[in-house]
Parts: structure tokens; sequence; C-alpha cells
């Protein structure tokens, strides 16, 4: 059985494990002090409005998560409302089975009910892997900077 839920103060060990396997270059007291500000409402990227995360169980285990925030725009694209993926990460082993897609799917769901039309993401240029992820899910390059491609994606 596949659920997706989101992450409440009794997951914060599990957010920021899954967040540090995202993030290797940090640690995890990072990883977990940074929930610990989302669920204070602390802001993490600095124009946020809304920050919240989601976790997927498949058979009550959790194997990914996607955390999303509401921003009233981007410099990069002309939208607003707009909702941003700050982190999407499923576990190797449960890779190239739609969990990923779910994730996103969930992710464009809760954006419609902010109110946004698109959602909006980037990743590290050298990141293949999640570049194409990111187009099989109907996400476009639209800007990029030296270390980074910006992406877009209308919501159906």
């Amino acid at each position: 059985m596949i659920a997706i839920e989101p992450f409440r103060k009794n997951h914060m060990d599990l957010w920021a494990n899954f967040r540090q396997k995202l993030w290797p270059e940090h640690s995890l007291e990072d990883m977990t002090i940074d929930v610990q500000h989302i669920f204070e409402g602390k802001k993490l990227v600095g124009d946020e409005k809304t920050y919240e995360g989601f976790h997927l169980l498949k058979d009550d285990e959790p194997i990914g998560f996607i955390e999303v925030s509401l921003r009233d725009s981007i410099d990069w694209y002309d939208a607003s409302p707009i909702a941003y993926i700050e982190g999407w990460f499923v576990e190797q082993s449960e890779r190239k089975k739609s969990f990923g897609a779910k994730l996103v799917k969930h992710a464009e769901e809760w954006a419609q009910e902010q109110g946004c039309d698109y959602l909006a993401s980037d990743l590290e240029k050298d990141n293949r892997i999640s570049l194409l992820a990111h187009q099989r899910l109907g996400f476009t390059i639209v800007d990029e900077n030296v270390k980074e491609y910006l992406l877009i994606k209308e919501i159906e």
C-alpha cells in the first residue's frame, strides 16, 4: 500500500534524515535545525510564505519525501503565487517505480490548493538523473545560472 502523508512534529528525525540523504554535504544536525525552524514557522529560503513536507510510505515504510514552498514570486519566472519544490528524494532501491512521480503529483495538488498554476524547481547542472526525472514529469528548463537549471511545470 502506498500513502503520502505530511510530516508532523513526531517525524522530525525522519525528515531530517531524508534531507541529509538528499544534501549529504550538510550535517544531520543542520538538517534537524532546519526542520525545527520549519515547524516553528521560520523562513528557510527567505521569501517563502509557507513551507510543507510530505513523505511517501510503501507498506508503512518511508521511502521518499518532497518539500515545497509557496512564494509570492520568483525572479526568473512571471507567476504569482508560485509553488517551489525545495527538495525531492526517493531511496535508491525504490527509484524508477513511479514513486517520485507520485510525490510530484502530490506537490502539484498541494500547489493547486494554494492557488498556484505553476510548480518551479531547480537542480544542479551536474545532476543528470534529476534533470531527466524532472523532464519526464513535464518540467521545462526556463533559465539557468552558473550552477543550476531553473525549471517550471504548468499544473494540469
